[in-house]
């Protein structure tokens, strides 16, 4: 009889009666996405910062969380340091080394100079005219891995490592577009005059999906449903949705998400 309650005591997960959520005493080594703004600040995604805190809500365990860039994120990984980053985009070096559960989508935005942009152009059509260099913050973040091996193999592609430096690049004319996501576009678009300035170009179905990634070898599948089901929960009762709007305009939900069409 001991035994099989000192069995159950040292269960991970614990389902309280009346609960929704379980009950968690799993510890959770957690990688933050850095925020590599400008040279003088750089730190946690503010979006990501709430919407994992909303999830850790739903997901009642212990969490060490760790800022850490992507690259050694995917380190960490590798290594089995890491149970979870937040956030990352899906590409082939994560995959190799955690698995994605989706959280959202939504378009990503080439902003473009007024005087190279055309009507109609798709984001397609900018990245294979040969008079355009794209501004890629280090990493290619919001970028596609093809996209960018194409664009660096005839020298297209200038970098900087701060995102803020990406826009300074295309305001300057060192280079005539650069990849952004909404919330980063609200707010650059101010303090870079960029609605009098650039066009922000979308195309039909070009979406990224923002993913917390799980380690496949220090993460069960079963673990990570709890985190699919709180995620569900988010869309369910709109928390994903007030925490947007929180960095973002109504407009900017239903222009880029489609899931708020």
């Amino acid at each position: 009889m001991k035994l099989c309650i000192c069995v159950l005591l040292t269960l991970s997960f614990l389902i309280v009666p009346g609960e929704s959520w379980a009950v968690c005493t799993r510890i959770y080594e957690v990688g933050n996405g850095l925020d590599a703004v400008t040279k003088r600040s750089a730190g946690v995604n503010e979006i990501a910062s709430a919407l994992f805190h909303e999830v850790t809500k739903r997901v009642g365990c212990i969490y060490n969380e760790r800022t850490m860039s992507f690259r050694k994120g995917i380190e960490e990984m590798q290594s089995n340091r890491l149970d979870i980053f937040t956030f990352a985009f899906n590409t082939p070096d994560w995959e190799a080394v955690a698995r994605p559960e989706p959280l959202y989508e939504f378009k990503r935005i080439l902003l473009v100079q007024k005087k190279v942009y055309k009507k109609n152009g798709t984001i397609q059509d900018y990245l294979n005219d040969p008079k355009i260099k794209v501004a890629v913050t280090s990493g290619g973040i919001f970028m596609k891995d093809d996209e960018l091996k194409k664009l660096e193999m005839v020298r297209r592609v200038v970098y900087d490592p701060y995102r803020d430096g990406t826009m300074e690049m295309v305001i300057a004319g060192k280079a005539q577009a650069t990849f952004t996501s909404p919330a980063f576009y609200r707010r650059y678009l101010k303090r870079y005059k960029l609605a009098e300035l650039t066009e922000a170009v979308t195309s039909t179905g070009d979406v990224l999906n923002l993913n917390l990634y799980f380690s496949k070898k220090r993460v069960s599948l079963d673990e990570q449903r709890l985190f699919a089901k709180a995620i569900k929960s988010m869309h369910e009762d709109g928390a994903i949705k007030k925490i947007l709007l929180q960095y973002i305009l109504e407009e900017d939900l239903r222009r880029f998400y489609p899931e708020f069409k």
